[in-house]
């Protein structure tokens, strides 16, 4: 639970991994980062908190993994990102949530995010279940 509060999923020889996962990527364009996780408290997203020493961003769909430091991230994209976002390449989500708060995200294309990925691999198909299973 702790490693959990720290934005690490699991260790993999000692190395620590935050995972996340997207379904529409493929359809959108776009790789959505958490800025804000609960505005209502100022409580920040994940690409502040993470403290794993990778970031893996799998877009199933697509199926590519997208390997970031969360330090490049955090370092580059407010210098790469935040102007974009004010000429609309990148674009700000805001999700209602039940609980009365809204989370926010920051839609960055592909490329763009592509761009600060130290490896983006293929996901061979022998890893998705086939329709015949």
């Amino acid at each position: 639970m702790v490693d959990q509060l720290r934005g690490i999923d699991l260790y993999c020889d000692g190395v620590s991994i935050e995972v996340k996962t997207d379904t529409i990527a493929h359809s959108t364009g776009n790789l959505a980062f958490e800025s804000v996780q609960v505005d209502t408290i100022g409580d920040p997203g994940w690409i502040w908190t993470c403290q794993a020493d990778w970031l893996i961003y799998l877009v199933w769909t697509a199926r590519r993994a997208y390997w970031f430091r969360p330090e490049v991230i955090r370092s580059r994209a407010l210098d790469t990102w935040r102007p974009l976002i004010k000429s609309g390449k990148v674009r700000v989500s805001r999700t209602d949530n039940a609980a009365g708060y809204v989370t926010v995200c920051w839609l960055v294309p592909v490329a763009d995010a592509a761009a600060l990925a130290e490896r983006v691999c293929v996901i061979p198909d022998r890893y998705f279940l086939s329709d015949d299973t």
